[in-house]
């Protein structure tokens, strides 16, 4: 749910996932059986989240990465483009260690830097945060400056061909 919709609901409404008829139970089972992810897709998301959830317990603050805001910032990557285009590109995500590390690493510091913008710009504070909706001017603001940040130019453009989806130009590259 936080990969195709919002990290938000996925997050406050979590509870209601495996309760049958509701209203986000059918949205998951429908999207599950007629959405554009295979069941491998769902698992490789899955075990990205697990991955976050792994570093936010192995973290200084115990906070982040936000496993839900990171799927979600990735997720938000692929609105906008056909399941074709979008196949295409979660595969690359999955291609090799390396590509995977490189924007999984990326969207790990957006979400701490999100974090800190939003209590930065609205005062808020972490458990508030994680209990409003996701704020994407901050988060736009926040992607463009660590886009911007990155030092290792390979890097820089493995997500900047990402996220404007030309991502098949850098595979000469590797």
């Amino acid at each position: 749910m936080a990969f195709s919709q919002d990290g938000y609901q996925a997050f406050t409404k979590k509870s209601q996932i495996l309760k049958l008829d509701t209203s986000i139970y059918n949205f998951l089972i429908e999207y599950i059986k007629n959405g554009p992810l295979t069941f491998d897709d769902i698992i490789k998301i899955y075990m990205m989240f697990l991955k976050a959830e792994n570093d936010k317990k192995n973290s200084e603050d115990k906070r982040t990465p936000i496993p839900y805001y990171l799927l979600n910032f990735i997720g938000n990557e692929f609105k906008n483009i056909n399941d074709i285009e979008l196949r295409e590109k979660l595969n690359y995500i999955f291609s090799n260690k390396e590509i995977f590390d490189i924007i999984y690493k990326f969207y790990k510091s957006v979400t701490k830097r999100y974090k800190i913008d939003y209590k930065f710009l609205k005062g808020i504070e972490y458990n508030q945060m994680i209990k409003s909706a996701i704020d994407m001017n901050i988060l736009y603001k926040t992607l463009s400056n660590e886009v911007e940040m990155l030092e290792n130019k390979y890097e820089k453009k493995i997500i900047n061909n990402f996220r404007n989806n030309a991502y098949k130009e850098i595979e000469q590259f590797i």
